[in-house]
């Protein structure tokens, strides 16, 4: 199934949700050592765009209030603002 993680609107807007802490609180990793790891070998999305920023934060949603995070090509996760 899909993970999800509801997060304050604040956090987004002010780009305090890193990606990285996003993949761990989601259990889509392990550890936040797997979710850089990930990240760098070009295994992480938002929304369908290929992030390869370790240091990348979350964006505030396009459309909606829901951001989809994507890890390979079967893992995902979505973040609901809340």
């Amino acid at each position: 199934g899909v993970k999800t993680l509801s997060v304050a609107a604040a956090d987004i807007v002010d780009g305090r949700l890193s990606l990285v802490d996003a993949l761990v609180r989601m259990s889509l990793v392990q550890s936040k050592s797997e979710a850089r790891r990930l990240i760098q070998h070009g295994g992480a999305y938002i929304d369908e765009h290929r992030i390869e920023d370790i240091d990348a934060v979350v964006p505030p949603p396009t459309s909606g209030t829901c951001i989809v995070i994507r890890v390979g090509k079967k893992k995902h996760g979505l973040i609901s603002i809340s």
